[in-house]
């Protein structure tokens, strides 16, 4: 790795510091001294300062403005700046490099990129790994980097299966759509078919509703992950927010449902039944779609009349619930008005997923159009 800093000696060091400083804009020599300071968290000596503007002064790194009472500004010029991004950038390259033998951090990113088809990693392989080596991986990355190499099994031809850049329409946003469509449904016909075969065979049908009922919560919560991925590009601390209930409410259903067909009615978790478990994790989905649907409107990531409606859908079925346990309406009425909450339940979560697929096969057809 070369020097981009020629004959400046021991002041090397002093003028990447001062570089760094004056690429916001013009300093004068105390400003930068505490700005250095407060960025690398060591003082620069006043003589250091000097003999190091002295030396990026004559190389015409920087230049000097006048002086305004006492005090001389100093300004980047434009082959300081072009010197210094050069040497930011191998600085940054041998820190990867460094990174890579310490054997820190690059072995989930491999792990991740080795996920994708071959003729997309001999493709798209090393600059998206860069990509990755420049920016942390939170679980919503990993999340979007896992969907988007199932989507680049499913559409290998074109661009459709390359990951969009930070900001832009990832193929979590497909993935999402699809999953949620298939949870809606999955979703309501488990609890559909588990209650209509209820009594006489319900043995024999428990395990086919059981499945459902699995997937389907699964799926959602599948859906959850890649619609709060695509939303949290822009919103990350409040999709975080909306994310963490439903996605913990389906985690808790599928292990009641699991738990309802392997260990019965017997005490699970402490004095409690799977059933008392099943039925929290149901809960908190409900609740917890509720807050993510009420975050997709006020981010307005995805349409609007989708997600109001598993919002209205999810804060019904709570009432409806109070009033068909309690017995305060007949039980014919009590029995529609329970399908009725389920099935709406139901329907905002396929809405959602269809309008996002919706949304991203608009934003495909802008891309083959440009």
């Amino acid at each position: 790795m070369g020097s981009r800093f020629p004959e400046l000696g021991r002041f090397a060091d002093s003028a990447i510091l001062v570089l760094v400083s004056l690429s916001d804009g013009p300093k004068h020599g105390y400003a930068i001294m505490t700005d250095v300071e407060a960025g690398t968290g060591r003082p620069l000596g006043p003589g250091t300062l000097y003999a190091t503007l002295a030396r990026l002064e004559e190389r015409g790194f920087i230049e000097a403005l006048p002086p305004v009472d006492r005090r001389r500004p100093y300004r980047l010029t434009g082959l300081g700046a072009t010197v210094l991004a050069e040497h930011l950038t191998d600085l940054a390259a041998f820190a990867r490099l460094g990174l890579r033998r310490l054997g820190q951090g690059p072995a989930m990113r491999s792990l991740l990129i080795r996920l994708f088809p071959a003729r997309w990693r001999v493709r798209y392989g090393d600059e998206f790994e860069a990509m990755l080596d420049e920016r942390p991986m939170g679980p919503f990355d990993v999340a979007d980097v896992l969907l988007a190499a199932l989507d680049a099994h499913l559409h290998r031809h074109g661009l459709a299966g390359v990951p969009q850049p930070p900001g832009g329409f990832t193929m979590s946003l497909r993935i999402g759509g699809y999953v949620a469509i298939i949870g809606g449904i999955l979703w309501f016909s488990g609890l559909a078919y588990a209650s209509a075969t209820a009594g006489a065979g319900a043995d024999a049908a428990r395990p086919l509703a059981i499945l459902a009922m699995v997937i389907g919560n699964a799926s959602l919560l599948v859906a959850l992950a890649g619609l709060s991925a695509f939303q949290a590009r822009r919103y990350p601390r409040m999709t975080w927010a909306a994310f963490i209930l439903p996605a913990l409410g389906a985690i808790i259903s599928i292990v009641g449902v699991l738990a309802m067909e392997f260990v019965g009615d017997r005490p699970f978790v402490g004095d409690v039944s799977p059933w008392y478990v099943w039925m929290l994790g149901w809960l908190t989905l409900i609740v917890g779609s509720a807050i993510f649907a009420a975050v997709t409107w006020r981010t307005a990531a995805l349409p609007r009349p989708p997600a109001a409606l598993l919002a209205a859908s999810a804060l019904v079925i709570l009432p409806g619930l109070a009033l068909t346990i309690g017995g305060i309406v007949p039980e014919a009425v009590a029995a529609i008005l329970a399908l009725v909450c389920l099935v709406a339940f139901a329907a905002g979560w396929v809405a959602v997923g269809w309008s996002a697929l919706r949304l991203d096969r608009a934003a495909v057809e802008r891309t083959g159009a440009a």
